[in-house]
């Protein structure tokens, strides 16, 4: 079986590859910023707990609130924003991939 290929065929794919892995580089900077803020709050959470965990003990005598519904609100006022950075960052991949030719 004979195939007729381009002649410019191997260097238009060294092209796109090469074009591909500049552009995953310009992506680099972001995910390590992404990383510092992940680190910053992280470091930020733990030092403002102890206080979060006050405020969330004078809202439940201030209202009598059951303090399971206290904990979870505390659980909360931390897992929440992981979350959304989880599926900011998963939605980026999603759409990156849809971006993608088959």
């Amino acid at each position: 079986m004979h195939l007729d290929l381009p002649r410019n065929l191997a260097s238009r794919t060294q092209f796109r590859v090469r074009m591909r892995a500049e552009e995953l580089r310009d992506k680099e900077p972001a995910k390590k910023f992404i990383w510092a803020i992940a680190a910053v709050s992280w470091v930020l959470g733990i030092a403002t707990a102890p206080l979060v965990w006050r405020g969330v003990e004078w809202l439940g005598h201030t209202t009598g609130a059951p303090k399971l519904i206290l904990q979870a609100g505390f659980v909360l006022w931390w897992s929440v924003p992981p979350m959304i950075a989880a599926w900011a960052a998963l939605s980026d991949r999603y759409m990156a991939q849809k971006d993608q030719p088959n």
